[in-house]
């Protein structure tokens, strides 16, 4: 499936474009976002109605000042035309749904493309906290096993993880017993990376300090799905002795930006993600 889904290629794209400049990664992301509205006005029952009642006009060329044009696609507008918004090319899409961090979910169809980017926007990532492909990483996430197996991707997703050398730890599952179960796990397994809610890293770390415990020191630890505070981020360094690194995604989307180990800003992939600040907040 990472064959197929061309995530090698991808992942070799994003390690090349890493280092483009401003105005390369322009060129990138206005070729990219005209070749999917182009797509879009040609394809999309919704968008071609909102073309024709707007009368937009739009070309590579002038394609940022005219993606401003269009009305912003909320989950409501989602809701209500979801019919209009998808054209199924191939059969290798599957079924998602957001969150539901910010209000109700929404039901999201994703392919195979979109699963090869946003897999190789991981590795990328993963390389940026210094976890090659393969090495041991311990995953403290919000789903159970039977949550996982009826998600996006399903049993095939959950054995991918388990051969690629990622261990799962079941983040709806925070009691003592279940955290002194954690702390062993870790240090046996002894991850490169350890990837995780904010939440429960904070809440695992306070555990650990409070029960004066000893844990294994990984290369990194990468949070996400909140936010990481500065005398959060600093505990967990203390209680790790390890740097933490910040992503932040969505599962609309996949992930969008990361730290580095150069800086403790968010570094956006410009290749996958066109990025706009819609307000001063």
């Amino acid at each position: 499936y990472i064959k197929h889904a061309k995530v090698l290629q991808y992942y070799k794209i994003l390690q090349k474009n890493q280092w483009s400049t401003r105005e390369e990664n322009s060129n990138i992301q206005r070729k990219k976002l005209y070749t999917l509205i182009q797509y879009a006005s040609q394809n999309i029952p919704y968008y071609q109605k909102i073309i024709q009642e707007y009368n937009l006009r739009f070309s590579e060329d002038t394609i940022f000042a005219d993606i401003k044009k269009f009305p912003l696609l909320t989950k409501d507008i989602i809701r209500k035309n979801f019919e209009q918004l998808y054209k199924f090319r191939d059969n290798t899409y599957y079924r998602n749904t957001s969150s539901g961090s910010t209000g109700e979910p929404i039901i999201l169809y994703q392919d195979i493309n979109y699963f090869g980017w946003a897999t190789a926007t991981k590795y990328l990532f993963n390389e940026w906290a210094g976890r090659k492909i393969g090495d041991p990483m311990v995953k403290l996430w919000g789903s159970s096993l039977q949550d996982t197996l009826r998600g996006s991707q399903g049993f095939k997703g959950y054995l991918r993880q388990q051969l690629s050398g990622v261990t799962i730890l079941n983040s709806y599952r925070m009691t003592e017993r279940d955290m002194y179960e954690y702390v062993q796990r870790i240090n046996e397994i002894k991850p490169c990376l350890i990837l995780t809610y904010t939440s429960n890293i904070n809440e695992l770390t306070r555990f650990i300090q409070e029960h004066h415990l000893s844990i294994y020191s990984p290369h990194a630890i990468m949070t996400s799905a909140g936010v990481l505070y500065p005398e959060v981020r600093a505990r967990i360094e203390e209680v790790f002795r390890t740097p933490v690194f910040n992503r932040y995604g969505t599962r609309e989307v996949s992930d969008i930006a990361c730290n580095c180990e150069k800086s403790d800003g968010l570094h956006l992939i410009p290749d996958i993600h066109y990025v706009e600040i819609v307000d001063n907040k």
